[in-house]
């Protein structure tokens, strides 16, 4: 039935399950964003890497193809000279110059090369430009060897000796150049690693941020959720113990809130249920108090019939000796006939209040039957509400069913938290793993993992707690249960104790209807009985006048003393059977109050 407590079916329910997928996504989200922050940072690291491998390749392998050529072209400039000296032919000198003005062209375009390279610093540039000038001054006199060669003429030795001075010069500034090029390669390596540091700066600060807000939706949805068990536990108890009085404080919309609205309608049938059951049993024990009182009065009738039956059994008997006596001696007829007159006036006395007696006594029998018909239907009506009330109980063990169900719904969702915590678990320690193998490089990704590892142990510990207080939740429930199982069986008892009660009742409808043919039939033979005592009557009437017809009368009052004796016995035998039924009766009832007074006592245990 509806309660003060249901929602429409329609409406949105923010559930406990909700709450710890919210905190999943949050997990995840964190995580996420972990990855994605990570994973730009190191993206702009490796960029600047390469970047800083692409200039320092560049530069060194230009750098060194011009000190190769550089060297080239003065061996073959000397391989020329040591020709021209020794006096070779000036073919093979020929081809010695024309190599070494190919060296030097090669060594020029090289230069232009490494002018035409991107991101130089200016101390690269420096160094650069500072080869090109010796570069320039050592061809020079390169060109004056190179053309007196043309001419067909030896170089001198001090053109050589000038040619080998402005050659040293560009050495060394190509030995400078390299050594710029290395020391702003070790800059742009330390400024890369001030750039991981701040990586790992940044990694730090989100992972904090995320444990930090994690640990805030773990910690109210914890709170919320301990504190609706405790409420619910508490109230759940009281009820347990048969309080009624009040209903649950908790509202709300998710599975806490349901268990509440749920127990909230459980009481308020159960004490529909308990105060409608206790009016009918008060209204069936004042019904069965009449009842007693009517069994009570019935019995002192009967024992009034009975006196009155000895008594006209023994004025039966005077009146068959004095027939006797009539029979044996005419001459006393007079005197016979008064006094037969004398004493059917008083048989006609005794049967008028018979008579009376028996009305009184049908009367009650008639109150008595009215009563138990009033009582088989109390009992009739107690049995039904009975049965209802224990459909109505086992409506609510349906509820408690569903109730334990979502109960265990909810220990799953805990075994997911765990095993995602698990896994977060083993996936830090991997990276702790891979963070040591990276050395003095890794230790920042090393700290990291240890947060996320304390993260996944809390919310191990933390979906540990919430298993134990689901647990608890488990166990109200099954005291609820237990409750609900004891209703349950008082409720069959009630049903199984309304039977006998309704058998004895129509038990007791019989006999009053058995007693009520009986004085029916006891009305009946009174009547007869009168007017035979009016015959009589008239017969000592008709003795007054003759004496002739006295033997006659006599033959006739014999029979009609027979027919009496007759009917009294019929009338003691439906009178000991009216006193059984009366007895029987009043052990039904005595039973009947007895399984009142335990139906009583039962429903006595719940405070409304």
């Amino acid at each position: 039935m509806p309660t003060e407590t249901s929602k429409p079916a329609q409406a949105k329910r923010s559930s406990l399950l909700a709450k710890f997928i919210v905190l999943g996504v949050v997990i995840l989200v964190s995580f996420s964003g972990l990855v994605v922050v990570s994973s730009r940072g190191l993206s702009s690291l490796e960029v600047t890497m390469d970047s800083m491998n692409s200039v320092y390749n560049d530069l060194s392998s230009q750098s060194y193809e011009l000190q190769i050529l550089a060297w080239e072209a003065q061996k073959y400039l000397l391989d020329a000279v040591y020709a021209a000296w020794n006096g070779t032919e000036l073919s093979a000198v020929e081809i010695r110059i024309k190599e070494m003005e190919l060296a030097l062209g090669a060594a020029r375009d090289k230069m232009v090369a490494l002018f035409m390279l991107d991101e130089l610093s200016p101390d690269q540039f420096e160094a650069l430009d500072e080869v090109y000038g010796n570069f320039e001054m050592y061809a020079a006199p390169f060109a004056t060897v190179s053309n007196a060669f043309q001419a067909g003429n030896a170089p001198t030795e001090a053109e050589v000796e000038k040619v080998g001075a402005s050659f040293l010069d560009l050495d060394r500034a190509m030995k400078k150049l390299d050594l710029v090029v290395r020391d702003d390669t070790e800059r742009r390596f330390s400024a890369s690693k001030k750039t991981v540091r701040t990586v790992y700066a940044s990694l730090a600060g989100v992972v904090a941020t995320g444990m930090a807000l994690i640990a805030s939706v773990l910690v109210l949805t914890l709170l919320s959720i301990s504190k609706g068990i405790r409420t619910l536990s508490g109230f759940i108890a009281g009820v347990g113990a048969g309080d009624l009085r009040t209903l649950s404080p908790m509202t709300g919309t998710d599975e806490l809130g349901i268990i509440a609205s749920n127990v909230n309608g459980l009481v308020l049938a159960l004490r529909s249920l308990i105060s409608t059951l206790k009016d009918r049993l008060d209204a069936l024990a004042q019904r069965e108090r009449e009842l007693i009182a009517n069994i009570e009065e019935t019995g002192a009738a009967v024992v009034q019939i009975n006196g009155n039956i000895v008594g006209n059994g023994e004025r039966l008997d005077e009146e068959s000796r004095a027939v006797a006596e009539l029979s044996a001696a005419m001459e006393q007829a007079a005197r016979g006939v008064d006094a037969l007159g004398g004493l059917i006036g008083r048989q006609n006395e005794i049967l008028g209040s018979s008579a009376s007696a028996v009305e009184q006594m049908i009367a009650n029998i008639d109150g008595v039957a009215r009563s138990a018909q009033g009582a088989s239907e109390a009992s009739s009506e107690l049995k039904r509400e009975g049965q209802e009330g224990r459909s109505r109980i086992h409506n609510v063990n349906e509820s408690v069913q569903a109730i334990t169900q979502v109960s265990k719904n909810l220990n799953d969702a805990v075994s997911v938290i765990q095993d995602i915590a698990s896994r977060t678990n083993l996936l830090a320690m991997n990276a702790a793993i891979e963070a040591a193998h990276a050395g003095e490089s890794g230790r920042g990704f090393a700290v990291v993992a240890d947060e996320i590892r304390k993260l996944a142990e809390q919310a191990s510990a933390q979906a540990n707690d919430i298993s134990r207080d689901l647990g608890k939740v488990s166990a109200s429930i099954g005291g609820v249960r237990s409750a609900t199982d004891a209703v349950t069986q008082a409720f069959a008892s009630i049903v199984e104790k309304t039977g006998p009660l309704d058998d004895g009742i129509r038990h007791i409808s019989d006999a009053m209807a058995e007693q009520g043919t009986g004085g029916a039939q006891l009305l009946r033979e009174l009547a007869q009985l009168k007017a035979i005592s009016g015959d009589v009557r008239r017969s000592s009437d008709d003795m007054a006048a003759g004496n002739g017809v006295i033997l006659g009368q006599v033959v006739s009052l014999k029979a009609i003393n027979g027919a009496v004796h007759g009917s009294e016995r019929e009338i003691a035998s439906g009178t000991a059977e009216i006193q059984l039924a009366v007895q029987e009766t009043t052990s039904l009832a005595a039973g009947n109050a007895s399984a009142l007074a335990e139906v009583l006592d039962a429903a006595g245990r719940f405070i409304l």
